[in-house]
């Protein structure tokens, strides 16, 4: 937002309170919708609701959109924590305190490089560019939820 709209600060602190408000949203909404739908059906909702908010954000042309871009986001995003786990300790072989220890694990390991990832990435190639990384980010994530639908689905006998 900054590079293109020459946002203040106070514009950054807005966007990562409207996203991190979009995810506690999308968690409230996404308990309710568990009592009807699937984890992987869940998730995948999360990644299409992520892909609509990220295509706001890539073409906003003023702060006010990239912003509500970051609200629909962070609705996708707030499901993929609690059904994640949920779909990993399902399909584990491991004690269920084993396997969450696991999944704790994995997200530090492949989150917490994340923004670093992304600050290298922007400073290379402008942040612009460097968020098209989250698409491929979402295919993974859609790739791995179709896997664990197709893995949970009863065999024919």
């Amino acid at each position: 937002i900054a590079d293109r709209e020459k946002a203040t600060a106070s514009v950054a602190a807005i966007s990562l309170t409207a996203m991190v408000a979009g995810e506690i949203v999308g968690r409230l909404a996404s308990s309710r919708l568990a009592l009807r739908f699937t984890e992987p059906v869940i998730i995948a909702g999360g990644v299409v609701v992520c892909t609509a908010g990220w295509a706001l954000l890539w073409v906003a042309s003023s702060s006010g959109v990239a912003v509500a871009g970051l609200v629909v986001v962070g609705v996708g995003l707030g499901p993929f924590y609690p059904f994640g786990v949920a779909l990993a300790l399902a399909h584990s072989p491991l004690a269920p305190d084993r396997a969450q220890g696991v999944v704790q694990l994995t997200n530090g390991l492949f989150s917490a490089p994340a923004p670093f990832l992304l600050g290298w990435m922007g400073d290379a190639w402008g942040i612009h560019q460097a968020f098209l990384a989250i698409p491929v980010v979402l295919v993974v994530v859609l790739v791995a939820d179709w896997a664990a639908a197709r893995a949970s689905r009863p065999r024919p006998a």
